[in-house]
């Protein structure tokens, strides 16, 4: 078994009465009602993709692009992200 573990930034934003949660280093996103709907349905795309990349024998997110280059437009430089580390093991 090997262990795996990346750092993901992700950019929320409103839309249309509910909340976008997108990755930037992969183009990654789900949509919910508020913020931890949005979160947690991407938490939810994305063990989805790390299984589907796994029973593939790719690594998880490797052949997923990055988020569009206006994404990371609407990120200030100064802006530090912290959060939650999460490990996956296969």
């Amino acid at each position: 078994m090997s262990t795996w573990s990346k750092t993901l930034t992700v950019l929320l934003s409103p839309d249309d009465g509910g909340w976008v949660a997108q990755t930037l280093e992969h183009d990654v996103a789900a949509q919910g009602a508020d913020i931890a709907a949005a979160l947690d349905n991407l938490r939810a795309v994305l063990l989805g993709q790390f299984v589907a990349d796994v029973r593939a024998g790719r690594r998880p997110l490797e052949d997923c692009p990055p988020a569009p280059a206006s994404l990371f437009a609407r990120v200030p430089a100064r802006v530090r992200t912290r959060g939650r580390s999460t490990s996956w093991s296969w």
